[in-house]
């Protein structure tokens, strides 16, 4: 019987050892992508919890607005959730932070201070390649509430989380633990998105999408204060977010990927020539032939589509519009909005642009200024899916 016991204990720990050293040898070895790719989302969360802020910030960003430079800082995602009938924990909000090298991710860890109103203490468990903890300390109009937070470093990113429950519900960090885990989870696997596999040899669509750099390159009017918008983050496209994903299969679509940008102007900067919004996409199909077929039935919007063929790409579609839009955040008035799809190879692009309210008298040089700035954007975007990979 020892004799037994031995031999399934031995086994045991060669399992073990043999899990752990493959793991080491797959451990990522550096996280690439964008930090809403770790950080939680709505689908890590039980039933009830609300998203109520969200925010993203690149370097691009934090430079204009003059912000303090983080050395080699990348790109920040923050998010922030509620529950309005929890009885233990209420509140979660969680940001993760991309830098350049792992050097840069440890020394802004390093440097991570919270305000004399936190407590460290003691983290009971390892989180990452380095971890600390804190709590608040008591309030006097909140006796009964305690707040832990969790910030830790895993190769080159670093994640802040915090929770805030009652006391009786959460009596240590132990809950912090749990959601830090689940981004730290997210960073083990190098948060690899399944349309990587899908995208075989084939280069990353999410390297070809025009940069905030690139927007201010082209865009000559306030181009350089595009931002993301953090309601809508960049992401993926498979063929299963389609109501029918076998017909996109049998179309020879692959994967999709698209961002929205908004450019949040002041009253001042506000002119007719102004565009304020825009959607961009790229997707790759099996071939150049399943690509045209596509771009063919593309329907854009409504109406307006152009008399002349937009000069984009190998082929192209476009669609331009006014319409009527009432109580906007930038007021009541006619909007401007231009679409151009086209083809390169076996992408398909499409960018789509949007102008302020603006009235009647300035119709016309709206979208005047929104079909330029369409076309720009849509000759920068082509160029981008010609010279993928190479």
């Amino acid at each position: 019987m020892k004799r037994i016991v031995y031999i399934v204990s031995a086994a045991i720990v060669i399992l073990a050892a043999v899990f752990s050293l493959a793991y080491y040898i797959n451990r990522p070895t550096r996280l690439s992508g964008d930090p809403w790719d770790y950080n939680l989302t709505q689908s890590d969360l039980s039933e009830g919890w609300q998203a109520v802020n969200s925010n993203i910030e690149t370097a691009h960003d934090l430079i204009r607005e003059g912000k303090p430079e983080t050395e080699g800082l990348k790109s920040v995602h923050s998010i922030q959730f509620t529950h309005a009938m929890a009885v233990d924990v209420f509140d979660i909000t969680s940001q993760v932070l991309l830098f350049n090298t792992a050097e840069a991710a440890e020394t802004a860890l390093a440097g991570e201070v919270l305000g004399d109103e936190w407590e460290p203490v003691q983290i009971s468990q390892t989180v990452g390649d380095q971890a600390m903890v804190w709590r608040l300390k008591p309030l006097e109009d909140a006796p009964q509430q305690a707040s832990y937070r969790v910030a830790f470093r895993f190769l080159n990113g670093v994640a802040s989380l915090g929770v805030t429950g009652t006391n009786d519900n959460m009596r240590d960090e132990s809950t912090a633990l749990s959601y830090a885990q689940k981004v730290l989870s997210k960073m083990q696997t190098g948060a690899r998105p399944e349309a990587l596999s899908t995208l075989g040899n084939r280069p990353d669509l999410r390297g070809l999408l025009l940069t905030q750099d690139d927007l201010a390159a082209i865009d000559s009017s306030h181009g350089d204060q595009w931002i993301y918008n953090s309601l809508l983050a960049p992401g993926w496209t498979p063929n299963s977010a389609f109501e029918n994903p076998d017909g996109m299969i049998r179309l020879g679509r692959l994967v999709g990927y698209q961002a929205w940008l908004i450019k949040p102007l002041s009253e001042d900067d506000l002119t007719p020539e102004a565009t304020t919004q825009l959607f961009q996409q790229v997707t790759i199909f099996q071939s150049p032939e399943s690509a045209q077929a596509v771009l063919e039935k593309m329907a854009g919007l409504e109406s307006g589509a152009w008399a002349a063929t937009p000069n984009v790409g190998e082929a192209a579609k476009g669609w331009t519009q006014m319409y009527q839009a009432n109580s906007t955040s930038a007021g009541s008035g006619a909007v401007a909005a231009t679409e151009i799809s086209f083809r390169v190879g076996a992408y398909t692009g499409s960018i789509r642009v949007q102008s302020s309210p603006v009235t009647q008298s300035n119709v016309a040089l709206a979208q005047a200024a929104n079909e330029l700035l369409a076309n720009q954007l849509a000759l920068a975007l082509a160029a981008n899916l010609k010279n993928a990979g190479k």
